[in-house]
């Protein structure tokens, strides 16, 4: 089984494994069978905290676990991009006007479709 797929940012293949196997993207999700999940645990390990790829385990064809980051660390380029719509934000924030109305009549306009 063979999963390929593009990085977002950088358009290119990554490979995080050193044997023969399913290739593991970035911000993908991948099957492995149970039988597998032994052998190549510090591999999908490694795949999941480094990549923030999620590894769906599989039974008889059926998902019955999946390996999840806890949490993704932000790459430079995204972590400028972020800074930079904060940025353009807090740039247009600056020139918005209130409206004059109440929570009250937004929330009824937005029911009555205007």
């Amino acid at each position: 089984m063979s999963v390929s797929g593009i990085d977002k940012q950088s358009e290119e293949n990554i490979s995080v494994q050193e044997k023969p196997g399913p290739q593991l993207q970035a911000n993908k999700t991948t099957a492995v069978q149970a039988d597998e999940v032994k052998e190549r645990l510090p591999e999908l390990l490694q795949a999941v905290e480094e990549k923030g790829e999620t590894v769906e385990i599989t039974r008889n064809g059926a998902a019955v676990a999946r390996l999840a980051p806890t949490f993704r660390k932000l790459t430079p380029e995204e972590r400028k991009e972020r800074k930079e719509f904060l940025q353009r934000f807090r740039q247009e924030r600056k020139t918005w006007k209130p409206s004059g109305l109440t929570i009250e009549e937004i929330v009824r306009m937005c029911r009555d479709g205007r």
